[in-house]
């Protein structure tokens, strides 16, 4: 293709953008001279806007009437069959093969990448909390609006870009508004500004600020398979509390709430939390294989010594209970 074509995004997040213009740059290798313009009402190659804002619907309307290839990004199903829907996770690699087939078939492209359809359906949305839980193992993508979340559960880690993300997302931990994908490779560039820290932590205050509206759990009783990383919250001492009683055996939330002197929400936000990070057991899988099975020496002198430390010796059972 010898005649220069114009890619114009518009409507869409930073981090969208960023790879869209990364993508159009990197179609030179295909002999295709791309270049990113921003929109000024004129004509253009390829239109890619996020039909959730008022503008860039009003740009897509515009290209539609003169023919132009237009690719959206949409919380609501797109009827129109004319537009290409696509997934706002798209990596550049992938958005560079979708805006090279478009550009050499004359936006008649039949070898679209994973995550781009022609019209039709929306991306299906869940809630954060379902997804920790449901996304076992491997690291993932969590989106909504102009957030991005990488959580491993493996690692135990939540990374964002900004501070002010992890509050957003904690605040939306119920609302079923994310796009989950799998994270293949690595999300952000070497030279991105990150933020991190630990997946423990950020679903107990989570489940904690979104207590009175999470149902109680089906299972009746639970124990922690591990020492989950409290490292974060040292104020948090309700959060030790519960986690040095479900480390020693299995409980339901009221036994936690009596014996942690706790509400019977925060006990439950609590087992949510645990359960979210993949260290509950609930259940019969909550009980012991052997009568006399015990935490082993090392953390039961850990746990001890963090009683100690923060008073909290009611929610520490001896070993010869």
């Amino acid at each position: 293709m010898n005649k220069p074509v114009t890619v114009c995004a518009v409507g869409l997040n930073a981090e969208m953008e960023r790879r869209i213009s990364m993508a159009t740059r990197l179609l030179g290798a295909s002999g295709i001279d791309a270049t990113s313009v921003p929109w000024d009402g004129t004509r253009r190659d390829v239109l890619v806007a996020n039909l959730d804002d008022a503008y860039a619907s009003a740009a897509v309307a515009v290209a539609l009437r003169r023919g132009d290839t237009v690719v959206a990004v949409s919380h609501a199903p797109i009827a129109d069959s004319r537009v290409l829907s696509i997934n706002g996770l798209l990596q550049t690699a992938e958005l560079t093969k979708m805006l090279r087939e478009l550009l050499l078939s004359g936006n008649k492209a039949v070898a679209l990448p994973h995550g781009v359809t022609r019209g039709a359906a929306a991306h299906p949305r869940m809630q954060l909390l379902s997804a920790c839980i449901e996304q076992s193992g491997a690291a993932f993508l969590a989106t909504t609006e102009s957030i991005t979340l990488v959580i491993g559960r493996e690692t135990s880690r939540v990374m964002a870009r900004r501070a002010a993300d992890f509050d957003v997302a904690a605040a939306r931990l119920l609302a079923a508004v994310w796009i989950v994908t799998p994270l293949v490779g690595a999300y952000f560039g070497a030279g991105d500004a990150v933020l991190t820290q630990s997946l423990d932590a950020f679903l107990i205050r989570a489940c904690e600020s979104n207590e009175q509206a999470l149902p109680a759990l089906a299972e009746q009783r639970h124990r922690l398979s591990g020492w989950p990383d409290l490292g974060a919250l040292p104020e948090n001492t309700a959060a030790m509390r519960l986690a040095s009683a479900l480390v020693k055996r299995d409980r339901s939330p009221e036994e936690l709430s009596r014996q942690c002197n706790v509400t019977l929400a925060r006990a439950n936000a609590f087992c949510w939390a645990m359960r979210a990070a993949g260290m509950l057991v609930s259940g019969d899988a909550a009980k012991p294989a052997s009568p006399t099975r015990r935490l082993s020496a090392s953390m039961q002198l850990i746990v001890e010594r963090l009683g100690r430390r923060f008073g909290l010796r009611s929610g520490v059972e001896s070993s010869h209970e």
